[in-house]
């Protein structure tokens, strides 16, 4: 005889030890489903079943990590095969649960129940010990006692996620909604008394719940009854979810923005695998029970299925351990003494299902799911702690600024949720205080990468953003930043960011002119203005060019009222902070003939930022030549061309000398915005120096080595200009019959509005 036929003969005994006291035998008569409604306090028996009262029974049950011994009432019943069915069709879950009976654990032979008053139902089956029926237990506690037992600690999920359908998963169409959506455990404080769960499910991709319609939960599955499911599924339709705590507000993936989706698909079922989806990688569970699911064979009376799981992929069942099932889902089996099976974090396994179907007596033929394929999936790995990687300066990038406001980028080593304003703190240094009412005023972001923005303040210092853990930053498994903190003072993920150097020492600069065209082996000079902005002393400025054309670059301080020079060459100059201007002489030896080169003269301090480069009014435009051209050397004769009216005309003048050879041609004057599209139009005529009076167009004739020449620039407003000096100029060129500038100036504008 096979192995299943064997194992129908084996003597049933109850797995928990129970003590009879207070003996009541007796027959009694089982309570209709009205009944079992009305009271919750009546034991439920299965109707048309003779019951024996066993009385007065302690029992030890396992209930939220604790072992309990409980005071109850037992009852037992016989009923023969045919009967076995039914009767345990009214013990499962599905059913009992309309009734106000929560599932909470499942044991194969063994079923355990709470309803809302606290009490536990405890519902065993088996063969008889001395006949071929089939055995029914029923017992359902009354108090808790005083005392509990200690029981060996469980490893529990990791965090309160969804568990399946996984995220993004096309599956078939299940048979029941009942147990289709599952998450795991919150742990809610009270459960279920004063708080439960709330699950969605819509059609809507919107991260909300349409029309608030949250169904009410006191179990870690959705719910209704496989006949009458609180929600129907549609083939090819894609529907969204999420869960959260009723009262609370927890919700699952540690955001409410987490929805979950799924796919129905337009296939028809068959008898295939559903859930799992193949490959899927889904998290832990709390218990296997209805894990794995399959479409119904339809089998005949006295057929059955089996299922197998292990870790091996070679499409076999290992040591042939197949589990007997009646249903469409996992579960345990009492014949072959097969309960729940463990899952371990990290680890893939493979699992089948089949129908068992008689053929003959002891004879019998398997029919596989999916035409035989194997399905497998992967518990997700418990991930390392997150923890910040880098806090680094974004806006601006560099250290020294006078930015009344900062940006600063902070990365994780995962995604993460749960980051505000109060997962950071700010710390002021160099010196300590220098630096005040300095705030966070926002933080966004998403996954791994978040930024945060900061009000400066007042003052000048350090100013450095600091990641402070308390536990509050958390990855998907509900893992925070650090792993789990000590109180008080969590600060295993403490993070120390960048430093800003805020107004320290902050310094603009200004040259002109801002063109020279230069002979190769002779020196050209300009004068370079260098401020001080910030709060403190500048240390140490000193100016350089950037890039460095080829041949030698030296600069002097000069006295900024008489222009004597009153440094040594290429002097580190202290400048006071306020608004402190210091004066400079620049000298260039071309060593090499070069093509015109924009350069940028920067000045740097110990304690601030290089300067910005500004076009046309730090950049000087460098040309070397073999032999000497002109080289005019023009400045505009206005130095506010600003709050003008945004319609009308107005003009200014720009003289210019040639300290170069004569001109072997015209020289053209041309006016351009830079590259910025500003609302104005640009007239340019030849202006006598002495009278201003217009003596000819924008096109100079005869430029003698020496000479003194003017134009005036007439600027018609089409609209208003902001005022943006750095971005909003008109720049004038000079250019030879071969088109090279051979002099430049520029000026800034706006408009009164």
């Amino acid at each position: 005889m096979t192995k299943i036929k064997q194992s129908l003969y084996r003597f049933f005994s109850f797995v928990i030890v129970t003590i009879l006291v207070l003996p009541a035998h007796g027959n009694v008569m089982a309570q209709t489903s009205q009944q079992i409604g009305d009271q919750e306090e009546v034991v439920p028996l299965y109707p048309d079943v003779s019951w024996e009262n066993l009385g007065n029974v302690h029992n030890t049950i396992e209930i939220k990590g604790q072992a309990l011994v409980l005071d109850g009432t037992a009852y037992q019943a016989s009923v023969n095969f045919s009967e076995k069915k039914n009767t345990l069709k009214f013990y499962a879950p599905e059913y009992l649960e309309s009734y106000g009976w929560i599932f909470r654990s499942d044991k194969g032979n063994e079923l355990l129940y709470e309803n809302k008053k606290a009490q536990y139902l405890l519902v065993k089956n088996g063969n008889c010990l001395d006949s071929q029926n089939y055995c029914i237990y029923v017992w359902q506690s009354t108090q808790a006692q005083a005392f509990k037992l200690p029981i060996a600690p469980k490893i529990g999920p990791v965090g309160y996620n969804k568990i399946s359908p996984a995220n993004g998963a096309v599956i078939p169409l299940p048979n029941s909604t009942y147990h289709f959506l599952t998450w795991t455990d919150a742990l809610l404080p009270g459960f279920p008394d004063t708080d439960e769960y709330q699950y969605c499910v819509d059609q809507t991709n919107n991260n909300l719940c349409d029309a608030d319609n949250w169904i009410d939960r006191e179990s870690l599955y959705s719910g209704g009854t496989e006949e009458n499911p609180e929600f129907n599924l549609i083939a090819g339709q894609t529907y969204y979810w999420q869960v959260r705590s009723k009262n609370t507000l927890i919700y699952a993936n540690g955001d409410a923005s987490a929805w979950w989706s799924f796919t129905v698909s337009a296939a028809v079922v068959g008898f295939n695998k559903i859930t799992p989806v193949n490959n899927s990688i889904i998290n832990r569970p709390l218990s296997t029970y209805r894990l794995l699911n399959w479409g119904d064979a339809f089998l005949d009376e006295g057929d059955y299925y089996q299922y197998c799981i292990d870790t091996t992929n070679n499409n076999a069942c290992d040591n042939d351990a197949w589990v007997n099932r009646d249903s469409l889902y996992s579960g345990g089996d009492d014949v072959a003494e097969v309960f729940d099976f463990p899952l371990v974090y990290g680890q893939t396994y493979y699992w089948q299902v089949r129908a068992v179907i008689e053929t003959d007596p002891d004879e019998y033929t398997y029919v596989y799911a999916d035409s035989g394929i194997w399905f497998k999936f992967t518990v997700q790995s418990i991930l390392a702690a997150p923890m910040v990687s880098s806090i680094v300066r974004s806006v601006p990038t560099d250290s020294y600024t006078n930015a009344a406001s900062v940006t600063y980028t902070v990365k994780f080593t995962q995604s993460v949720t749960g980051v505000d304003s109060t997962d950071f703190v700010l710390s002021t240094l160099d010196p300590v205080g220098g630096v005040t009412g300095a705030s966070i005023t926002s933080v966004g972001g998403s996954g791994d990468t978040y930024s945060v923005v900061v009000n400066t303040g007042a003052g000048g210092g350090g100013l450095r953003l600091d990641f402070i853990d308390n536990d509050s930053v958390q990855n998907f498994q509900s893992t925070p930043v650090g792993g789990v903190g000590t109180s008080p003072g969590i600060t295993i993920g403490n993070f120390s960011g960048q430093v800003y150097m805020i107004r320290n020492a902050a310094l603009v600069n200004a040259i002109l002119p801002t063109s020279r065209n230069a002979v190769v082996g002779s020196p050209v000079t300009i004068f370079s203005s260098v401020i001080n902005i910030g709060s403190n002393t500048a240390t140490s400025v000193t100016l350089s060019l950037n890039p460095a054309p080829a041949g030698t670059f030296t600069y002097y301080q000069t006295n900024c009222a008489t222009n004597v020079i009153i440094s040594v060459a290429n002097p580190s100059v202290d400048i006071p902070g306020g608004n402190t201007i210091a004066c400079f002489l620049l000298s260039f030896t071309p060593s090499v003939a070069f093509a015109a080169t924009s350069v940028h003269v920067r000045a740097t301090a110990t304690n601030s930022a290089s300067t910005t480069l500004l076009t046309g009014v730090n950049t000087w435009l460098l040309r070397a030549n073999n032999v000497s051209v002109p080289d005019i050397i023009a400045l505009t004769t206005t130095t506010d061309f600003h709050q003008v009216p945004c319609f009308g005309q107005n003009v200014f003048a720009v003289a210019m000398t040639n300290v170069g050879v004569a001109a072997t041609g015209d020289i053209t004057v041309t006016a351009n915005t830079g590259g910025v599209s500003l609302p104005i139009s640009v007239l340019i005529q030849e202006t006598d120096p002495g009278t201003g009076t217009v003596i000819g167009d924008h096109i100079l004739q005869n430029v003698l080595a020496g000479q003194n020449r003017s134009v005036a620039v007439f600027v018609t407003f089409l609209g208003c200009i902001t005022f943006d000096p750095a971005v909003n100029r008109i720049f004038i060129e000079f250019r030879d019959a071969s088109n090279n500038i051979v002099g430049s100036t520029s000026t800034a504008i706006s408009t009164n509005r």
